[in-house]
């Protein structure tokens, strides 16, 4: 248990609290993963995006996005997640019953930014060791 520093995310209890909320909302975005994800799905997430982004910037929480299973960056995982953002957003803004106003256009771009921040803010180089693949056993011959 300690402090080693005045900052508030400079002691054990705040780390703690910290890796559980961000652990959550990672978690939250890992929507964007799926194929099937619509817009209603994922309008609300940027709120995790600016969450994170803050969170990798303020106490440079590494391996934020780490997912042990897929040997990706944080970085990497963001830029990911962001793509795949615009992408839905892209379908959506193609329906023909869909209206926005340049002004709206205007914000909402700025709005991906949020992305950007994030992925600034992000490690590239916290992805996780290659897994060495698993060898059968080899019978021993006797001679």
């Amino acid at each position: 248990m300690g402090d080693w520093g005045p900052g508030p995310f400079q002691n054990d209890h705040a780390m703690d609290l910290l890796s559980l909320e961000t652990e959550r909302w990672r978690e939250a975005l890992t929507v964007l993963d799926d194929e099937e994800t619509l817009w209603d799905d994922v309008q609300g997430l940027l709120a995790y995006v600016a969450l994170l982004g803050f969170a990798a910037k303020e106490a440079s929480a590494f391996g934020l996005l780490v997912d042990n299973a897929k040997p990706e960056s944080s970085r990497e995982v963001a830029k990911r997640w962001k793509a795949r953002f615009l992408e839905i957003e892209d379908q959506v803004k193609a329906e023909p019953d869909f209206e926005m106003s340049d002004a709206f256009k205007a914000r909402r771009k700025a709005v991906t930014k949020t992305f950007d921040a994030l992925i600034r803010a992000l490690d590239e180089d916290d992805a996780p060791p290659p897994q060495k693949p698993k060898q059968r056993a080899t019978k021993v011959q006797k001679q």
